[in-house]
């Protein structure tokens, strides 16, 4: 009864929010509606606390969708943004988890809308890769993702934030999906690809394409990157896994 009553004030508390989640792991059904009612109006707020995100990713893991449905409406108008909260990015993929398509629509339109800037994103990228490896986002939703990674493939590929992107793109993919991401990079621009073996972000994307191409894609990509040599690879501090990679395949 007391937790109840003072729930707002004890979730943003360092040590009150551990005592609402534990209070939440052993509520009744009933005690956790009543707990839950205090949230409403607040859920931006809290999700953008220290503490208190802690306690709204508990309601969503714990608690029905009916009784935090509303959290999930609290939350729609502005998840672009939210996506790149360092707390708000957290509860973003919780609610990815825990709820359907249906209810993800306002979500997923936001996210798809605020892409270009959510790929670049030190959390952000975190939430594009979530949409693209959860079942409950549209065809559409991930193609339009696909689309603007594969239009900026290698300049994603050496980026910090959006190299993780490009990486979990490739491995999550349908197989017509991986074959488009992959056919940018072969297809890129003279010296684009190339760029990219001795990057220190970019022979991850390389690797991980090999990993996932096609044989006849895997040739292709053979083909472009003997503008250096399998020893000059070797020498080389990032290339030398990208040869490493050639001689399993059998291209050195």
């Amino acid at each position: 009864e007391e937790i109840t009553n003072d729930v707002l004030d004890l979730s943003r508390d360092a040590h009150g929010c551990r005592a609402v989640q534990a209070a939440i792991d052993v509520a009744s059904v009933y005690q956790r509606k009543r707990m839950v009612q205090y949230f409403r109006g607040h859920v931006r707020s809290l999700v953008e606390h220290l503490h208190a995100n802690f306690v709204i990713q508990r309601c969503i893991e714990k608690m029905t969708l009916s009784d935090t449905e509303f959290m999930l409406h609290e939350l729609s108008h502005d998840s672009g943004s939210l996506a790149k909260h360092p707390y708000g990015c957290r509860i973003l993929q919780r609610l990815f988890e825990h709820f359907g398509p249906e209810q993800l629509v306002k979500i997923h339109t936001q996210v798809v809308k605020h892409r270009l800037p959510l790929i670049q994103d030190k959390y952000g990228n975190y939430v594009v890769q979530h949409v693209l490896e959860h079942r409950t986002v549209s065809p559409d939703s991930k193609m339009a993702i696909l689309t603007t990674i594969r239009e900026n493939i290698i300049t994603f590929s050496t980026h910090k934030f959006a190299s993780n992107v490009v990486e979990r793109a490739i491995a999550t993919a349908d197989e017509p999906g991986r074959r488009y991401l992959i056919d940018g990079l072969v297809e890129s621009q003279h010296g684009g690809l190339e760029s990219l073996v001795d990057h220190k972000i970019g022979n991850f994307v390389v690797q991980r394409a090999f990993e996932y191409a096609t044989p006849e894609q895997k040739k292709r990509l053979a083909d472009r990157l003997r503008i250096m040599s399998i020893g000059e690879m070797k020498n080389s501090r990032y290339a030398k896994h990208i040869a490493s990679q050639l001689e399993k395949q059998g291209f050195a």
